[in-house]
């Protein structure tokens, strides 16, 4: 974008400049290149500390795979981009699993068993090592980011969708925690659900298949809420129509 950012003698963030500006403030020697990615100069003369500043919001989406962000004040976008997370935490845990498995067997030096070292329960705030290295991930970019701008104010995006509850608001305890298919497969859920009766044509004791109420030639998909149960005669004369 062209943006210059710019630190104050005391390494506090001021608003951006122009590069041409910048390139002015380096060759008078008034300034001093601090990183090059992004690209931010210290000022070195500058006696009023913080008095070129507007407010910054910084909104952060936060992903599972990817971080997007973008930080703007009053007039313009000042910085946006996506950060990625890493995806390879677990695999690496269980490489480090592997490799104290192998030095057992190798002829090394023997100490004793320790089987009494470790915890029985995890500490209070315990993260697993991936859901951490996010946390953390989200935290350093924040503070990168606090560095080059007067940032005032973050906001970081995060939605929550309970599916269940949304699909059925009224249940509750012990079917709320074993789910719709605790203990069935999807055509005997089906079968109990729609009383092993054809739900087109009510009839009951022939044979059953499980049809899609909305096609998957027509966007349908294979989730619980979109099976039913019908006859072979009413499926085959459905064909590619909706329920509806």
């Amino acid at each position: 974008m062209g943006k210059v950012y710019v630190q104050d003698r005391n390494a506090k963030a001021l608003d951006p400049t122009t590069s041409t500006r910048a390139r002015k403030l380096i060759d008078k020697g008034r300034a001093k290149v601090v990183q090059w990615e992004p690209f931010t100069i210290k000022i070195l003369d500058r006696k009023k500390e913080g008095s070129y500043t507007k407010d910054v919001t910084l909104g952060i989406d936060a992903g599972y795979k990817e971080v997007g962000f973008s930080a703007v004040n009053e007039n313009e976008e000042l910085i946006s981009g996506v950060l990625e997370l890493r995806d390879d935490i677990s695999k690496k845990l269980e490489q480090k699993a592997n490799y104290r498995r192998t030095r057992r067997n190798r002829n090394t030096r023997y100490r004793q068993p320790r089987f009494n070292n470790r915890k029985k329960s995890k500490p209070k705030g315990w993260l697993a090592p991936s859901i951490k290295h996010k946390m953390n991930s989200h935290i350093k970019l924040v503070n990168k980011l606090k560095k080059i701008l007067p940032i005032t104010k973050v906001i970081v995006e995060v939605a929550q969708f309970d599916t269940q509850k949304m699909q059925n608001p009224e249940i509750e305890g012990v079917e709320y925690q074993q789910g719709t298919l605790q203990g069935y497969n999807v055509k005997n859920y089906l079968l109990e659900k729609f009383n092993r009766k054809c739900v087109y044509c009510g009839k009951k004791n022939v044979p059953l298949e499980v049809e899609h109420i909305i096609p998957k030639s027509r966007g349908g998909s294979n989730r619980v809420d979109n099976l039913t149960i019908s006859c072979h005669n009413c499926n085959q004369e459905k064909d590619n129509q909706t329920a509806k």
